[in-house]
């Protein structure tokens, strides 16, 4: 995974819950759907993500935004009036979500959600918008599958107050949903299943923001980078606001590496710092800070960005994305 892919993903998954909003399209004033019947506790939407899952983002957003530094970062990308837009046309509120999981695959990508919300009725609106249904169902889950244009999408309702989008063709989805419909959640083969993925999982648990590569990392051969990285087994990185201008990031590396690792990846950060995007993150900043030491099992990097350098740099990489995700042409709001 490149730096420049990394980056895209900040953009990406933060505002993936209006790319949600533009598939579930439902209107809030809805009457609400039929109760379900009480089913067993779901437990944390990591664990649910299928097997075969390349990177995975574990959120709880109504945690994140109580830091000042996360409200700068979301006020400076997306205003008040977007997530009321937002909230009037599909029930969900993202700034009451308390879990959500974003998670790609080589043939598509899955987003879970917990909160406050019918997960129910946006699943029956959602199979209404579809043009063509390949599925649907309404026991023991309620699904639904098909294409919304040119773009397959399955929704499920996995619980009173939890919903399942994946889009694109995702081999272990069916499977996942008939083990959670069966009520057998626990045994079903999870993304974070085993090994240095359910170790990184067991320490990082408790964190608002965590990205998993739970699986070996996939880099063009030949590179100084490629050899540093080959003895990787699974990594996160853990993103925790702090103060009104601070985001700390923690790397945790599980596998081998070479003897001299820690002065590789100082060299490996200052090089990326150096670099117009690595500038324009405030990657320059954090490589003054950072800190590497070797781990029983692997490597540990630590730093802090610049939540204004942040900011500013994701607005002028992302700005007319996120303007089309939105649908306007709203002008940015100030970074302060």
């Amino acid at each position: 995974m490149s730096l420049n892919n990394f980056s895209a993903r900040i953009a990406v998954f933060a505002f993936a819950f209006w790319t949600c909003g533009w598939v579930l399209g439902c209107g809030g004033a809805a009457p609400p759907s039929a109760p379900s019947p009480p089913r067993p506790v779901l437990g944390p939407l990591a664990l649910l993500v299928p097997e075969g899952a390349t990177t995975l983002i574990a959120l709880h957003p109504d945690q994140l935004l109580v830091s000042t530094s996360t409200q700068r970062m979301v006020n400076a990308l997306a205003t008040n009036a977007a997530f009321d837009t937002f909230t009037t046309r599909t029930g969900i509120d993202p700034r009451r979500v308390t879990e959500a999981v974003f998670a790609d695959y080589p043939d598509g990508t899955l987003i879970l959600a917990r909160g406050p919300f019918d997960a129910r009725l946006v699943a029956e609106e959602t199979g209404a918008r579809m043009t063509t249904v390949e599925s649907s169902s309404d026991a023991p889950l309620l699904r639904r599958a098909g294409f919304i244009g040119n773009n397959r999408f399955e929704v499920v309702a996995l619980d009173s107050d939890v919903i399942m989008v994946g889009q694109g063709l995702i081999t272990a989805l069916s499977t996942a949903v008939s083990c959670i419909g069966r009520g057998t959640a626990s045994q079903c083969v999870s993304a974070l299943d085993a090994g240095s993925p359910r170790s990184l999982w067991e320490d990082h648990k408790s964190s608002h923001c965590v990205l998993y590569v739970p699986a070996h990392l996939d880099l063009p051969p030949g590179l100084g980078t490629t050899m540093l990285l080959s003895g990787v087994s699974a990594l996160a990185v853990i993103a925790t606001p702090l103060g009104s201008d601070a985001l700390v990031l923690d790397v945790d590396l599980r596998g081998s590496f070479p003897e001299a690792a820690e002065d590789n990846f100082r060299t490996l950060i200052t090089n990326i710092g150096v670099t117009e995007l690595g500038t324009a993150l405030g990657i320059d900043v954090g490589a003054e800070r950072l800190t590497v030491r070797r781990v029983n099992g692997g490597v540990q990097l630590h730093t802090a960005l610049p939540v204004t350098t942040l900011i500013t740099g994701l607005r002028a990489l992302f700005v007319a994305d996120i303007r089309e995700l939105l649908g306007t042409s709203q002008r940015s709001p100030s970074p302060h």
